[in-house]
């Protein structure tokens, strides 16, 4: 949101993205007084759009920059996922991790929690979703001493 300081002689406008491509939404100008609760109300809007994540994790994947076979590794772990948990706003990361600990290898679940963790950081990246629910995870198994 350019609220620009909080100053009211400049047009406020919210940018957020779509598909990659930026739009705006501008605030109007009168009443002065209630610009900053309608500007909050405008924002709260948008973010209620991506929330629970109107775009498929699939399609992020394939928006990514990824060779061939990497694509493939990701889209597998996303699939993992979505099988775990289809509503991204229900989501419990540890919980997730545990699981995955349960059937995988600890650098198997290491690196699935890494690729799903570039999966929604380049999400947020491009406005596609606005949280990284994977940032959570600090650490994950794995060897020693690596840090996620």
């Amino acid at each position: 949101m350019h609220d620009f300081g909080g100053g009211v002689s400049k047009r406020w406008y919210i940018d957020y993205y779509v598909d990659g491509i930026r739009n705006r939404q501008w605030i109007a100008a009168k009443p002065v007084s209630t610009k900053p609760e309608r500007a909050r109300k405008e924002l709260h809007k948008i973010k209620n759009l991506f929330k629970g994540t109107n775009y498929n994790l699939t399609t992020i994947v394939e928006k990514m920059p990824l060779k061939k076979k990497s694509r493939q590794t990701y889209l597998t772990d996303v699939k993992i996922l979505s099988a775990y948990c289809n509503d991204l706003s229900t989501l419990d990361v540890l919980h997730f991790r545990d699981t995955l600990k349960e059937k995988y290898h600890p650098n198997t679940v290491r690196n699935k929690i890494i690729n799903l963790k570039a999966v929604f950081s380049f999400g947020v990246e491009k406005g596609f979703l606005i949280e990284k629910p994977f940032s959570k995870i600090k650490s994950v198994g794995g060897k020693k001493g690596l840090r996620t």
